[in-house]
């Protein structure tokens, strides 16, 4: 299975850096997620106490004190970066994942067999193809701060790569999170249209609710992706573990639902001819 997968991941990823969408959606994702931070690296003039603390208040604000907590030692070039691409992933994800949702009015059928392996292997290579392609974005948004971080002498060199692989990975987490709940509406509508309408309802619905969600369903607020940095930003390993925990759930969810799909799409197929033909074959009778 994970040989079949891996194949189809590379072919994604391929196809994703070859095409001229795909191309734009991750060039304007870098080019938002690395000015910020990079001026901010590149920048000799250091924080006074005041800026210090209203930086601090302001990530109070979006987050919570234990992130405020956790942040205080990270280079500012990194922190900004990273929290552009946490704002970034679920637009930069839909539309990598909407790429190749399909061929309009053609069913994905090809190659694949009636076990429900055979559609988990696609729905796995595709969401490992995105994934690759936006990860590698991320790296190419990380490194360039990291060393502007280093170059210009204002954090030691390890602390700030320690803080560089921190948060990158930290928003891969994310972004498979969000690749796997795109999955289900991306395997169920045929046409790229239709599969970027669905997804794209769901993430507006999801914005909007997310601060009543967080009010009335605290619990229920932690599992959805748009929770998971406050998790991985928090430091505390049990909070950490608990990210990594969702974002599992949240891949199995979107296997299992992707395959169940195709495997009714499968049998439903075979059952149309069928009944075609009986329909035919009592015609003549009829008349």
């Amino acid at each position: 299975m994970f040989r079949k997968s891996i194949a189809i991941a590379k072919q994604e990823a391929a196809q994703i850096f070859k095409t001229t969408k795909g191309k734009l959606v991750l060039g304007l994702f870098w080019v938002w997620a690395v000015v910020p931070g990079l001026y901010q690296a590149l920048s000799l003039v250091e924080m006074n106490d005041l800026q210090r603390r209203d930086h601090v208040m302001a990530i109070i604000t979006a987050y919570d004190v234990d992130v405020a907590t956790h942040l205080l030692l990270c280079p500012l070039g990194l922190m900004l970066a990273a929290i552009s691409s946490f704002q970034l992933a679920p637009f930069a994800t839909l539309a990598l994942s909407s790429l190749r949702a399909g061929s309009p009015n053609r069913m994905h059928l090809e190659g694949e067999t009636s076990t429900i392996g055979s559609g988990g292997d696609r729905a796995l290579g595709e969401m490992l193809g995105a994934w690759g392609a936006f990860c590698a974005a991320l790296l190419a948004v990380f490194l360039p701060i990291a060393v502007a971080e280093v170059v210009a002498d204002q954090y030691a060199p390890l602390l700030t790569l320690k803080w560089a692989f921190e948060l990158y990975l930290g928003n891969c987490v994310v972004a498979a999170a969000y690749l796997a709940l795109w999955r289900p509406l991306k395997t169920y509508f045929l046409t790229r249209r239709a599969a970027l309408i669905a997804n794209a309802s769901v993430a507006l619905v999801l914005l909007i609710a997310r601060p009543f969600i967080r009010l009335k369903a605290p619990t229920l607020a932690q599992l959805l992706p748009g929770s998971l940095d406050r998790l991985l930003l928090s430091g505390a390993p049990n909070l950490v573990a608990r990210a990594l925990l969702i974002t599992a759930g949240w891949l199995v969810m979107a296997l299992a639902v992707s395959a169940f799909i195709r495997r009714s799409r499968l049998r439903t197929s075979r059952v149309l001819p069928v009944a075609t033909e009986s329909e035919g074959s009592q015609a003549p009778q009829r008349s």
